[in-house]
C-alpha cells in the first residue's frame, strides 16, 4: 500500500486510495511534484507488479493539481478514459495498475475556512417566524441599472477563467456582498427537496461583506423561505421590515431584533449533488435591498452561473472525447499494425481485406508460419463492436501467436483459446473462429470451427463449395472443443475465410446480402479463369461497397483469402 511522510498541517489535497484487495489509505499531497511508482524512492508508492517504478507524478500548477503520465507500461485512467496529462478536480478517479484514486482539493478559500467550518454550520440556526414570500411574477418589474450589468459581465468573464466548480460556486456567494450587491453575508444551502420539515445544511464557505466574521454575530435561515424555494423551486424573497408583510423577525444575523431582507434562489444541480437535494443560492441584505430589483440581479447572476456551469460542463465533455477519440486513434494503429499486410509464405499466395465498421473491430485474421512448415489460417468473430471487441481480438493475437510459437495441435490451441475466453468474457459474450493448418506441399488441411461461417473453396473454374462446418458451439460460453476436419486444397485453388459482416451487407432491396450472395459474388472474377490473388480480393471489397452504398456499415468485414501455386 502507498507511504508517505505525513504534515503536522493538513494538506488542501489528498487520495483516497483503495488498493487491489480492498485496503483503503489516504494520502495528502504535501509537495509537488509527488512522484508514483512502486520502489521505494517514490513519495506515493504503490507496490504492485502493474505499476511502473516510476509510474506518474502528480503536480501542482496555478493552484490546480495535475495527473501526468511518465510514461508508463500500463497508464493511467482518469475516471475511466486513458490520459497522459489532465487537470484533476474533486472527486476524480484515478485508476493506476490495480489502485484506484479518489481525488480532493478544496481551493484555498475553503482551505482557509476549514477549520472554522463545523462552527459555521453549527451557528446557522432556524427561525421558524412566518414571514411574507414573494416571487419576480407578484413583485412591480424592476429597473436594472447598467452598472449592475457590466459587473455581471465580469462575473461570467470571472467564471469562464475559473476551472475549478468549487471555486465558481464561492465566486457566486462572494458576488451577493460585494459594494455592487450590498449584501450582508451568502452561502449555498442544500434542502431536502422531498422531507416535511425543512432543515439546511450549508454546502459552501460563508462569505461576508468585509470578508471575514469581525463585528458580525452568527447569522439565521429563515424556515419560511426554505420552504417556499423549495415548494416553488424559483426565486423567492423575504423580509420582514414594516409593509413588507405580517409576522415576527424571521431572520437576523444578531441576536437583537434588525430588519432585514433575504433572497433564495435555487441552482442548478452539479454531478456530484445528490438527486433528493436542492442547492440553494441564500443571501442576506438591508431591508431596503427587499425589492424586485435585487430579486432580479440575484435571479440573473444565478443565470450567468448556470451557463458558465453548462459551458464547463461541455467542455469537460469534449475533453473527454477528445481523449476517447485519441485513444481510439492509437487502438486504430495498433490493430492495423496486427493485420498482416503483405503475408508471404512459401507455395502460397495470400491476400487479407479487413474494414472495421468503427475505429476499431471485433474481427481477428491472421497467417503464421509453424515450426513444421504448414500454414497456420485463423479468423475470428468477436460479439459486439468497437473497442471492446477489438481488446478481445487483440488478446486472441496474442494468445495465437504464442501457440504458434509452441506449436502442438489446433485440438490444444482450441483448448486453450476457450479457457481464455470463459475466464476473460462476461456471460453475454462469444468468439466464433475458424482455425486451420494447411501444407504448401500436399494440400493436407486440418480444420476446427466454432461457430463460425464455413470457409469456400474455388477450383480453378471458379465452382465453388464449402469446407469446415461448425463442429462446435462459438468459444467462450462453456468449454467445448471443436471436432478435427480434414481435407485437401488443391494446385490453383481458393480458399476464401470471411466474418459475418460479409454476409451482413445490405442490398437496395432492404435485404441481406447471406451466404449465397457472397459466394455469387466471390466467384464472379473467376468466370475466366483464375486471377491474380490480390485483384480477386480487392474485386470482391469493391462489390461489396458497391451493394453497400452509402447506408452505414453494420458490421466488421474481413476477408482471407488463400491459393496453393
Amino acid at each position: 500500500m502507498p507511504s508517505i511522510d505525513s504534515e503536522s498541517s493538513a494538506p488542501s489535497a489528498h487520495l483516497d486510495v483503495v488498493g487491489p484487495n480492498g485496503e483503503t489509505s489516504r494520502i495528502g499531497l504535501t509537495a509537488s511534484p509527488m512522484i508514483v511508482g512502486r520502489v521505494a524512492e517514490c513519495a506515493i508508492r504503490l507496490d504492485h507488479a502493474m505499476v511502473s517504478r516510476q509510474h506518474a507524478r502528480f503536480e501542482r500548477r496555478d493552484g490546480r493539481w495535475r495527473i501526468v503520465d511518465l510514461q508508463s507500461h500500463n497508464g493511467i485512467r482518469l475516471n475511466n478514459f486513458a490520459v497522459r496529462d489532465d487537470l484533476l478536480k474533486t472527486g476524480d478517479v484515478i485508476e493506476i495498475g490495480p489502485f484506484r484514486l479518489t481525488f480532493h482539493h478544496r481551493s484555498p478559500l475553503a482551505a482557509k475556512l476549514a477549520s472554522k467550518r463545523e462552527d459555521l454550520q453549527t451557528t446557522l440556526s432556524v427561525n421558524d417566524s412566518i414571514v411574507s414570500i414573494r416571487t419576480l411574477r407578484e413583485i412591480q418589474p424592476p429597473v436594472i441599472a447598467v452598472g449592475h450589468l457590466n459587473g455581471l459581465d465580469e462575473f461570467s468573464r470571472l467564471l469562464l477563467d475559473t476551472p475549478d466548480a468549487d471555486e465558481r460556486l464561492t465566486a457566486l456567494c462572494r458576488l451577493m456582498v460585494q459594494s455592487a450587491f450590498g449584501g450582508k453575508w451568502s452561502a449555498v444551502v442544500s434542502v431536502d427537496k422531498t422531507a416535511g420539515e425543512t432543515s439546511a445544511r450549508v454546502v459552501s464557505p460563508l462569505q461576508f461583506t468585509d470578508g471575514t466574521r469581525r463585528d458580525l454575530a452568527s447569522p439565521y435561515l429563515s424556515r419560511s423561505l426554505l420552504q417556499a424555494a423549495r415548494s416553488r423551486v424559483e426565486p423567492v424573497l423575504a423580509s420582514n421590515a414594516p409593509g413588507s408583510g405580517v409576522g415576527d423577525i424571521a431572520l437576523s444575523i444578531a441576536p437583537d431584533v434588525m430588519q432585514l431582507a433575504a433572497i433564495a434562489v435555487p441552482l442548478p444541480p452539479s454531478p456530484s449533488q445528490d438527486a433528493s437535494q436542492l442547492h440553494l443560492l441564500y443571501a442576506v441584505f438591508p431591508p431596503q435591498y427587499g425589492t424586485g430589483e435585487w430579486l432580479a440581479l440575484t435571479s440573473l447572476a444565478v443565470n450567468h452561473y448556470r451557463q458558465s456551469e453548462t459551458i464547463w460542463a461541455n467542455i469537460e465533455r469534449n475533453c473527454k472525447l477528445a481523449a476517447l477519440e485519441a485513444d481510439l486513434e492509437r487502438a486504430r494503429v495498433v490493430q492495423d499494425r496486427l493485420v498482416p499486410k503483405e503475408a508471404k509464405l512459401p507455395g502460397l499466395d495470400i491476400a487479407i481485406r479487413f474494414k472495421p465498421c468503427h475505429a476499431v473491430g471485433g474481427d481477428y485474421v491472421d497467417v503464421l508460419a509453424l515450426p513444421d512448415g504448414r500454414a497456420l489460417l485463423v479468423i475470428a468473430d468477436v460479439c459486439g463492436k468497437g473497442l471492446a471487441a477489438a481488446m478481445v481480438a487483440m488478446g486472441l493475437h496474442t494468445l495465437v501467436h504464442a501457440a504458434a510459437r509452441r506449436w502442438s495441435s489446433l485440438a490444444d490451441l482450441a483448448a486453450t483459446a476457450s479457457a481464455h475466453l470463459i475466464e476473460s468474457l462476461s456471460s453475454s459474450s462469444f468468439v466464433t473462429l475458424i482455425a486451420m493448418t494447411l501444407d504448401p506441399t500436399t494440400g493436407a488441411i486440418e480444420v476446427i470451427n466454432g461457430g463460425h461461417s464455413a470457409s469456400l473453396v474455388l477450383d480453378n473454374a471458379g465452382v465453388p463449395r464449402r469446407f469446415g462446418a461448425a463442429t462446435a458451439t462459438p468459444l467462450g460460453a462453456f468449454p467445448i472443443v471443436p471436432d478435427v476436419e480434414h481435407g485437401t486444397l488443391a494446385d490453383g485453388e481458393t480458399m476464401i475465410l470471411f466474418t459475418d459482416g460479409c454476409l451482413d451487407v445490405v442490398t437496395d432491396s432492404g435485404e441481406m446480402l447471406g451466404e449465397d450472395g457472397f459466394c455469387q459474388q466471390a466467384t464472379t472474377g473467376f468466370a475466366a479463369g483464375p486471377i491474380p490473388i490480390a485483384t480477386a480480393a480487392d474485386g470482391l471489397t469493391q462489390a461489396l461497397d458497391h451493394l453497400q452504398g452509402n447506408r452505414p456499415q453494420g458490421d466488421d468485414r474481413t476477408l482471407l483469402m488463400v491459393r496453393r501455386v
